[in-house]
């Protein structure tokens, strides 16, 4: 009779140890899209601060662009700096002109808006 064998075999441990390496390499690949998401929704948070920080900015001045036209400047805000472009159409009521801004990092390659507001603006008036 052969004596009572304790403990696991070679094969056992190896194949414990593939089965954790592959859980973990999954874990960490989930880590890394998980932090690549946060930072993406955070510059997207950034860049709709810009937009609505432009569009106040039109308001408080009393400032409504004239439709067709277009204006671009820069923005900084968390070390980044910004660059928003604007631009003006009509709208179905002739009294308010629709405006939208668009804001990217600047020097981004294609330049994609990662955030955008629209915005009626009422016209003075005297010319509406």
């Amino acid at each position: 009779m052969k004596p009572l064998q304790r403990g696991f075999t070679l094969i056992e441990v190896m194949v414990a140890l593939a089965v954790i390496a592959i859980a973990l390499g999954a874990l960490i690949l989930a880590t890394g899209h998980a932090t690549d998401h946060a930072l993406y929704l955070q510059q997207r948070t950034l860049a709709t601060w810009i937009a609505a920080d432009r569009l106040d900015e039109l308001r408080l001045r009393h400032l409504v662009p004239d439709t067709g036209s277009r204006d671009e400047g820069t923005r900084e805000l968390a070390g980044m700096t910004w660059t928003w472009h604007q631009s003006a159409q009509a709208s179905a009521d002739p009294g308010f002109v629709r405006v939208r801004v668009e804001v990217a990092p600047a020097g981004a390659a294609n330049d994609t808006p990662l955030g955008y507001l629209e915005a009626l603006l009422a016209r003075p008036r005297s010319t509406r």
